[in-house]
């Protein structure tokens, strides 16, 4: 994971900053708004959710700061997420990003961590 790689880093302002790399590309980042949500917001990210794809299963219930999210078959807690934006979620490594339909319904996630991307988790029907 270590590499010889260059980089330039410009802050443009407080909330923004460009990268650019040793072959000339840059990419601009900027910071979340921040997302403080309710009881009744995080209420609508609950439900169970499944992976074809993987062949597994997570349950995702409100927390005191966040979401839990529970692998099926597993015999711990669960894990709180923390928000960093309206839809994105986050503990340590790990990144959940929730999907809405056109209508705004919460309908799946992506999971995220450093070894794998965008692993998407379908909302089971029924909530």
């Amino acid at each position: 994971f270590m590499s010889q790689d260059e980089f330039e880093l410009n802050f443009v302002s407080k909330d923004e900053l460009d990268l650019k790399s040793m072959e000339g590309q840059t990419t601009r980042y900027r910071r979340a708004p921040a997302y403080a949500p309710t009881a009744s917001d995080l209420q609508a990210f609950a439900g169970r959710y499944t992976s074809d794809e993987v062949g597994s299963a997570f349950k995702v219930v409100p927390g005191k700061d966040g979401l839990v999210v529970h692998l099926e078959g597993s015999s711990g807690k669960g894990s709180e997420i923390r928000p960093v934006s309206r839809d994105i979620f986050q503990v340590s490594r790990v990144t959940v990003r929730f999907l809405r339909d056109k209508d705004g319904k919460v309908v799946a996630f992506e999971y995220s961590n450093p070894l794998v991307r965008n692993i998407r988790y379908t909302r089971a029907s029924g909530k």
